[in-house]
């Protein structure tokens, strides 16, 4: 890949993986054991609210982010993996059959790990 086309994705993953992060940061809490892992956080702010109301309201958004945090969290660490591709010279080579990932497939997904051909065996490989 041209060390131009690599320098424009090197700035958009970098730019998701601070936007990500800032999100994660919001809504989740880095597990100090696992640097991969974000827990969601429970608001406490439910201003106006006591009791039962209260409780509830934490559970609807604590029930809401476990879903939210995790879709964050696996993109976010694509993106960091993506990144690691670019400093070892392996970014835009598809995981699986070692050939170049298209160009069209990088634009619609930064930190893409295979082809077109292998883009439904994705999620199994690391």
């Amino acid at each position: 890949m041209e060390k131009a086309n690599i320098e424009k994705f090197k700035k958009k993953l970098a730019e998701e993986e601070k936007n990500i992060l800032a999100e994660l940061t919001n809504m989740a809490a880095q597990d100090p054991t696992d640097k991969n892992n974000w827990v969601p956080k429970i608001d406490i702010d439910a201003e106006g609210m006591s009791g039962e109301g209260e409780d509830a309201m934490q559970t609807i958004t604590y029930v809401k982010r476990i879903g939210l945090v995790a879709q964050l969290e696996t993109r976010y660490n694509n993106i960091k993996k993506a990144l690691q591709r670019i400093k070892d010279g392996t970014y835009g080579v598809c995981l699986i059959s070692g050939k170049k990932i298209e160009l069209d497939r990088l634009n619609a997904n930064t930190a893409a790990k295979t082809c077109k051909k292998h883009i439904d065996e994705e999620v199994d490989v690391i």
